[in-house]
């Protein structure tokens, strides 16, 4: 929703394109500018050379992955998060964003410790109420 103003106008097959490539990372590298108009060819770029490396490197892994010896040690589980991390933490430039991310983090850990199914789904939408209840109360202009 957030890109649909910069990728409705394009023709079908740019939007089919760009709509099959959008991760968060190449969400997070064509939003950040939001007064400038969609490039589609930088986004075409950045989307195809993630898939590409995101087939290569599953494709490594199911080959190889078998053959590592101790891979449950290697503490690989926080990779993701780590990524997600870098994601949100250029984006908090706000109070009420801010609030969101603190209060998303308490509530997925609070789920995680009590074992909650969908904790982080909850934490999610939680955070995301109180960040825009907090902007609406401080009056906060998107």
């Amino acid at each position: 929703m957030a890109m649909r103003p910069q990728i409705s106008p394009l023709p079908l097959k740019w939007r089919l394109s760009l709509g099959f490539l959008l991760t968060d990372e190449l969400f997070a590298i064509i939003a950040k500018n939001k007064e400038k108009s969609l490039n589609r060819w930088y986004a075409l770029g950045g989307g195809l050379s993630f898939y590409l490396t995101w087939n290569i490197a599953s494709a490594v892994g199911i080959l190889v992955g078998k053959n590592i010896p101790d891979l449950e040690n290697w503490g690989l589980e926080f990779a993701i998060a780590a990524t997600f991390i870098a994601l949100v933490i250029p984006t908090i430039k706000r109070p009420s964003i801010l609030t969101c991310v603190l209060v998303s983090l308490v509530t997925s850990v609070v789920c995680a410790l009590l074992e909650i199914p969908s904790g982080l789904l909850i934490a999610s939408l939680i955070g995301m109420v109180v960040g825009s209840v907090y902007a609406k109360a401080a009056g906060e202009k998107s």
